[in-house]
């Protein structure tokens, strides 16, 4: 958040001349690497619009393959962190909300929100396994059957990608020379470029990104199922301690509850959003924005609670004690 003050130059600064100061830059852009990689180095560089020290962070990598990923650690699995984290904690404190608005005793929240965790919690991890692996499927047969087209009729998928091409903006003879680049081919006359030419055409023509070799579904549903578990259970602790120590006060209860859980949805926006390296203040946004989301759905819950209560016309709570 303090990137443009640690990089600004103090009032009583000299002037570095410009040569001495692209060269200080290329060290740091050289150094970045070993120390922390040139994707660091080029946000830096672009966090402060510094130009001079973005080219240097090219030029410095220039010849070498540059694994940037954007992210950060952890990015990978961000959906799957975030959709189970929020779906668990949501729904776990809106079956809280909803006991304590139709004021249910302890033991019913207890009951109700341990069983609905674990549930709920392999519902979701096997869902994501699921869908990822449908995902995944379905865009690795797009890509035989658009392999089968290249290799039955090359012309005309060269025609399609040049089509595509000048959609986009190219004018006609650039969009050749760049798809007959992609189509040269081998002194055996088998194609240079051909696994390469096949994903570019599902980006270009289906929007379907290829995944990589190594993504791996069961994963993410553990990661979903794992993540529905730890921030779905944070409400129900505060219940676990209040039954061990005996204290019974519903309101004192359902507090501290809601206090938990809205800090963790805050606490679950905000880490979303510095995972994908966001400003400070983005992230802070990210994290009002979830604990909202979560404070309008436990309270439509705690209406329907206590709703129901008054529409039945029947003390619950009286009625499970009796």
């Amino acid at each position: 958040c303090c990137l443009h003050g640690a990089l600004s130059q103090g009032p009583g600064t000299m002037a570095t001349a410009p040569s001495v100061e692209l060269a200080s830059k290329s060290a740091m852009a050289t150094d970045a690497p070993k120390v922390e990689g040139t994707v660091k180095a080029a946000k830096a560089a672009y966090a402060a619009e510094d130009p001079e020290l973005s080219r240097a962070v090219h030029d410095a990598k220039a010849g070498t393959v540059a694994d940037e990923k954007h992210g950060g650690a952890g990015s990978d699995y961000i959906k799957s962190i975030v959709f189970g984290g929020l779906d668990g904690i949501i729904t776990t404190f809106a079956i809280v909300a909803a006991v304590a608005g139709a004021s249910l005793p302890l033991e019913v929240v207890l009951l109700m929100g341990f069983a609905n965790l674990i549930a709920d919690a392999i519902s979701m991890g096997l869902g994501d396994y699921l869908s990822t692996a449908a995902e995944i499927d379905s865009i690795m047969q797009e890509r035989k059957r658009e392999a089968w087209e290249l290799e039955q009729y090359p012309e005309g998928e060269r025609q399609e990608m040049i089509d595509e091409y000048v959609n986009n903006g190219f004018e006609k003879e650039d969009a050749t020379t760049i798809i007959d680049t992609f189509l040269k081919t081998n002194p055996d006359g088998k194609l240079k470029y051909e696994q390469q030419f096949i994903d570019h055409m599902m980006i270009v023509e289906l929007g379907q990104q290829v995944p990589d070799p190594d993504d791996n579904p069961m994963w993410n549903g553990f990661i979903t199922f794992l993540s529905f578990v730890i921030f779905g259970s944070i409400p129900m602790w505060f219940y676990v301690v209040f039954y061990a120590a005996g204290n019974r006060d519903a309101g004192i209860q359902f507090a501290v509850a809601c206090v938990a859980t809205a800090l963790t949805m805050f606490l679950l926006g905000f880490t979303k959003a510095r995972i994908v390296k966001a400003a400070c203040c983005s992230a802070v946004k990210q994290g009002l924005l979830m604990m909202m989301n979560g404070s309008f759905a436990a309270a439509a819950a705690y209406l329907v609670g206590w709703g129901l209560e008054a529409a039945l016309g029947v003390n619950l709570a009286g009625a499970q004690s009796g």
